[in-house]
């Protein structure tokens, strides 16, 4: 029964998958998704970009090193229109992965050496499914705050000076 209201929680979340080796993204969907997961899986970067500017995703999964772009520049490209998506770096060459002043100027929440196993990104997917639904609930209590402060002069029938 746990397991299945927490497969249940995992599906308010979507992730895309951005690496360019095909079999990589299929295996990325393939285990988030069992673990309860929505996952879409891309191997061009520029057709990434387009994809996040156009449907919503929570977490984007991207490899580092790319053709024709590389990840920093995808998440530049990214970052010019969604500032809330929470990037977590891919990478199978340790020697070649960004520096740490990278990662941080670029805000990507996380960074993962790839292997064949996958609990330590699962770890990491954890920790922003765990911010993102504390966003959420800020931002519901936000606008919930909002629509009341916007009802005030209603309420109390409240006109401005002039009237």
């Amino acid at each position: 029964m746990r397991k299945n209201k927490l497969a249940q929680q995992r599906n308010d979340f979507s992730i895309l998958a951005l690496d360019d080796d095909r079999v990589m993204t299929l295996t990325l969907q393939s285990y988030f998704q069992s673990a309860g997961f929505q996952v879409d899986a891309e191997t061009d970067p520029l057709a990434a970009i387009e994809r996040i500017r156009t449907h919503h995703y929570d977490i984007l999964l991207l490899d580092f090193l790319m053709t024709p772009i590389c990840g920093d520049e995808v998440v530049s490209q990214i970052r010019a229109f969604n500032q809330d998506l929470y990037i977590i770096l891919l990478t199978g060459h340790r020697s070649l992965a960004p520096p740490i002043k990278t990662i941080r100027d670029l805000d990507i929440q996380g960074y993962y050496e790839k292997s064949d196993r996958f609990d330590q990104l699962e770890l990491l997917i954890e920790s922003c499914v765990k911010s993102i639904r504390q966003m959420r609930i800020i931002r519901k209590y936000k606008d919930g705050l909002q629509q009341i402060v916007s009802t005030i002069p209603s309420l109390y029938q409240i006109q401005s000076a002039e009237d």
